[in-house]
């Protein structure tokens, strides 16, 4: 038999102070939650509860037993949680990047990703600083830049080409750029 619907039915058994509130309340008969606990009790190899027509208590098995099946659902309920299903995205996701880029191309497509995905949260960072992703706990990081961190795993998205200006005036008292990666003529 299920360790785990066995611990729940003792657990169940003892709270409500009998097999058959227990069985009610967990949509089974009486039988089974009874097979349940008898299981439970093979398995443990001691008897659990002193059973008599008008009560139900602990033997020191039982008192034993009591707070390691407790302890069984609370670790099944966090399984539960944490177990993702392949098909539905869900879980808080905290992403980096560029303010200008985040107000421009970021902000509505979130908000879009969001009404898709509503079990998922994100948190947006912005600022026009190279973020450090793991003391940050960053999970995506998109950055504007001619030279990637080699330590972390990234993909080209697109170009940004940029556009040096100056105005006459600018360029008569400075003079004109000279060649340098950063600027094109």
């Amino acid at each position: 038999m299920d360790r785990i619907t066995a611990a729940r039915v003792f657990v169940e058994t003892v709270e409500r102070g009998s097999v058959s509130r227990a069985a009610e309340h967990l949509d089974m008969s009486r039988a089974m939650a009874s097979r349940y606990v008898s299981s439970l009790e093979d398995w443990a190899n001691a008897r659990l509860l002193h059973r008599t027509t008008r009560r139900l208590s602990l033997t020191e098995a039982g008192k034993l037993m009591l707070p390691l099946c407790e302890q069984m659902l609370v670790v099944e309920r966090a399984v539960g949680e944490v177990a993702i299903s392949d098909d539905v995205p869900r879980g808080a996701l905290r992403v980096a990047a560029p303010t200008i880029f985040s107000e421009m191309y970021l902000v509505g497509a979130i908000a879009e990703f969001l009404v898709l995905n509503p079990q998922v949260s994100i948190d947006l960072q912005t600022s026009d600083r190279t973020v450090d992703l793991v003391e940050e706990r960053i999970d995506i990081a998109l950055r504007i830049s001619q030279q990637l961190d080699p330590n972390v795993i990234s993909r080209r998205l697109g170009a940004c080409p940029s556009v040096v200006c100056a105005s006459p005036d600018y360029l008569e008292r400075r003079g004109r750029p000279g060649s340098s990666p950063w600027f094109w003529e």
